[in-house]
C-alpha cells in the first residue's frame, strides 16, 4: 500500500506498507498494524464514513500535532502523518508490544507513568483519558502512554469540550465542562485506587476530591503523597537503625564511643566511657 508523506522529518515522499491488518475500531477511528522497512507500525485512520470530513480531519491532525511534540521514553512515539491508500490520512506511530496496565502493576510501573504524565503537563499537554487500556506495560517493564485522541492544552483552540471514560473521568469532565491538568490528577488517583488497592489511601482520597482546587495541583505534589520518603531517605533510615540497634542493651562497638566523643555527644552527656578501648588517649 502506497503512502504519500503529509508531515514528517524523514524526507520520504512515498513508501509502502505491507502485511496490514486491522487491530480494533473506535467510535471515530480504526487502528491497523502494518510493516515497513522491516519494522512494525500502528496506523490510526478515521472510520470510512468520517474520512474527508473537515471536522474529524482537523481532530486527527490535532492528535498528530500533540503526539509529535512529545519525546519521552514512556510515551508512544509518533512518526508522521501520511496519506495511505485506501485509508486516507493516517497517524503513523511505533508499535508497542505489551499488556494493558493492571496485569503487572507495581510501584515502579506507577512511578514511570507519573514521569510520562508529568512530562506532558510540563509541555502543556493534558491527556484527559487516562485508563488501563491506554497504558501499556512492555515485557521488560517499560511503560508506554498511548492514545492522545482526547488530549488538550491551552495552545489549542479546537475541540475544547472535555470528555473521558466513566470511572476515571473527573467530575468536571462528566459534566461536559472545561477541564485542565487536574483532571489527569483525578484519573491518576482512580488508577492507583483500582490497581493498587489500599496501598495509598491518603494520596487517593486527596487526588479524587470533587473540587479541582482541593486536589494536588501537580503530578509532583501527587507523587509526594504517594512516596513521602525518597529512596535516599529510606536508605538513611535503614542505616541509622542498623547502627543503633544495640543501643540501650550494653552492646557498644569498639571505637563507637571515640567517634561520639569527637562529635561532642559523649562529652555533653557521658563524661565517663563504658570501655577502656574506646577512651581517647590520656584518659585510659
Amino acid at each position: 500500500m502506497a503512502s504519500g508523506l503529509v508531515s514528517g522529518g524523514s524526507g520520504i515522499t512515498e513508501a509502502f506498507f505491507s502485511a496490514v491488518e486491522e487491530i480494533c475500531r473506535g467510535e471515530s477511528h480504526v487502528l491497523y498494524r502494518a510493516r515497513r522497512y522491516g519494522r512494525w507500525y500502528v496506523l490510526k485512520a478515521l472510520r470510512e464514513e468520517l474520512r474527508g470530513n473537515p471536522i474529524y480531519e482537523e481532530w486527527l491532525y490535532k492528535e498528530y500535532s500533540v503526539g509529535v511534540s512529545l519525546d519521552h521514553p514512556n510515551i508512544v512515539r509518533v512518526e508522521s502523518l501520511e496519506a495511505v491508500e485506501p485509508f486516507g490520512n493516517c497517524i503513523v506511530m511505533e508499535w508497542v508490544e505489551g499488556d494493558p496496565l493492571g496485569v503487572r502493576c507495581t510501584r515502579e510501573v506507577l512511578d514511570r507513568l507519573l514521569d510520562a504524565v508529568d512530562y506532558s503537563h510540563r509541555h502543556g499537554i493534558y491527556h484527559h483519558d487516562l485508563k488501563p487500556s491506554n497504558i501499556m506495560v512492555m515485557p521488560d517493564g517499560r511503560v508506554k502512554l498511548i492514545d492522545f485522541g482526547l488530549s488538550d492544552g491551552p495552545q489549542y483552540a479546537a475541540f475544547k469540550q472535555a470528555s473521558g471514560t466513566l470511572g476515571f473521568a473527573a467530575p468536571e469532565q462528566e459534566g461536559g465542562g472545561l477541564a485542565d491538568h487536574r483532571a489527569d490528577i483525578y484519573a491518576l488517583g482512580r488508577l492507583t485506587e483500582r490497581l493498587l488497592p489500599r496501598r495509598y489511601p491518603l494520596a487517593v482520597s486527596r487526588a479524587t476530591r470533587k473540587d479541582p482546587a482541593r486536589r494536588p495541583q501537580s503530578v509532583a505534589a501527587f507523587r509526594k503523597l504517594l512516596f513521602p520518603l525518597s529512596r535516599l531517605s529510606i536508605l538513611w533510615v535503614v542505616i541509622s537503625a542498623s547502627l543503633w540497634r544495640g543501643r540501650g542493651r550494653g552492646q557498644v562497638r569498639r571505637g563507637s564511643c571515640r567517634r561520639r566523643w569527637r562529635s561532642g555527644a559523649v562529652r555533653r552527656r557521658r563524661p565517663e566511657f563504658p570501655c577502656r578501648g574506646c577512651a581517647p588517649s590520656g584518659r585510659r
